[in-house]
């Protein structure tokens, strides 16, 4: 009885699109790294004048532009993971 493993099927994706992938994925995540680097910096200015009592201070227009990064990187962060796991499924 044979383990059917794929070797030797053409079924397997070739190395060289796996190295892509994988770079493709560092770059994501480079990227993330860069994004998550400028909301916290917002995030922390915000924090820092509520702090201060320097609520008043805090545009409408911050709170949104926090807000729409905050869903972008729980966006970038769930492909990262969904591309993360499709790597290791075909690995």
């Amino acid at each position: 009885m044979h383990s059917g493993s794929g070797s030797g099927s053409g079924s397997a994706s070739p190395p060289i699109s796996q190295t892509i992938l994988r770079a493709r994925l560092r770059t994501k995540s480079a990227q993330f790294k860069q994004y998550y680097a400028k909301y916290r910096l917002l995030h922390e200015e915000m924090m820092a004048r509520s702090r201060n009592g320097m609520d008043y201070d805090i545009d409408i227009e911050q709170i949104r532009k926090l807000e729409r990064q905050h869903a972008h990187l729980q966006k970038m962060k769930q492909e990262i993971w969904d591309e993360d796991r499709r790597l290791r499924m075909s690995s």
